[in-house]
């Protein structure tokens, strides 16, 4: 039974485009509804012009053809969650630290 906050949004699309997105579903572990519901708010938050071009297919890849390109943003991405990683292990630290200094007992 259909929930009253639903929608079923159904259309009949290019079969290999299909294959290939509930091939990368599965792959993923992901629900279809949540990718269809995220594609479908990534459309909605494109200006008319962009939804044109992907509309038309021609959009450009967000990385480039050339391989060690993609390899730098792998290691730019790799070294953004490393810093972040280390980031929150500091501010816990830092928390840490706060709490023992009001812990202590001023001595005089």
């Amino acid at each position: 039974m259909a929930n009253r906050d639903t929608k079923d949004v159904n259309a009949a699309i290019d079969y290999d485009l299909a294959e290939k997105f509930y091939a990368q579903v599965n792959e993923r572990g992901q629900k279809v509804k949540r990718a269809v519901a995220g594609a479908i708010r990534c459309w909605i938050s494109m200006t008319p012009t962009e939804q044109n071009l992907w509309i038309e297919n021609k959009t450009k890849s967000v990385f480039s053809a050339d391989p060690q390109e993609n390899e730098i943003y792998s290691l730019i991405d790799q070294g953004a969650r490393i810093f972040a990683e280390i980031d929150t292990k500091i501010r816990r630290s830092e928390a840490a630290s706060e709490k023992n200094k009001k812990n202590r007992r001023s001595r005089g």
